[in-house]
């Protein structure tokens, strides 16, 4: 769930894409590939940003290892689990292949047409989605005359998840 607590006057959209929907869009022996990888997950990255801002940094950064497909734990779909925002390494092949399937996996995703839309928040706007096998980020396009960003602030809230179901445990 996304709530906006303050935004810039124009622009600011956030924008979803679907993961299960992307993963169908692979073909058969990408499934195959990217059924078998596992990635490093790192909050370092999201972290140092919170540093250079100057801003509160409530933990350590938490490292943890997760299957690059995960099974939906209540629709049985398999739904990519990719972001580059806190994706280290996959975990096995070269840094050479793991950029360029992380590369293609992120593209696939966002640039794909199975996009469930767009939400302009303001401050009386909820968005609910389902985290599982959903990919959301901001449209940043709020920048204002003097060519500075303007403040979007939201509150966000996810449920503590069960830790992600690889495929070979799934359906």
């Amino acid at each position: 769930m996304l709530s906006c607590l303050q935004g810039p006057d124009a622009g600011g959209n956030t924008v979803f894409a679907s993961t299960d929907v992307a993963y169908r869009r692979l073909s058969p022996i990408m499934q195959e590939l990217v059924d078998k990888l596992r990635a490093v997950h790192s909050s370092s990255k999201i972290i140092g940003y919170t540093r250079l801002a100057g801003d509160l940094v409530r933990k350590d950064p938490v490292d943890t290892v997760h299957p690059i497909v995960r099974v939906h734990p209540v629709t049985g779909e398999k739904c990519l689990f990719v972001n580059a925002e806190f994706i280290t390494k996959i975990v096995g092949l070269k840094e050479s292949e793991q950029k360029v399937i992380l590369e293609f996996l992120m593209q696939h995703m966002i640039m794909g047409h199975d996009k469930p839309g767009a939400s302009q928040l303001d401050s009386e706007s909820i968005v609910m989605f389902d985290n599982h096998c959903t990919l959301h980020t901001a449209v940043v396009d709020y920048v204002n005359d003097g060519g500075t960003v303007e403040l979007r602030h939201l509150f966000r809230l996810a449920a503590m998840a069960e830790k992600p179901i690889p495929v070979t445990q799934g359906k």
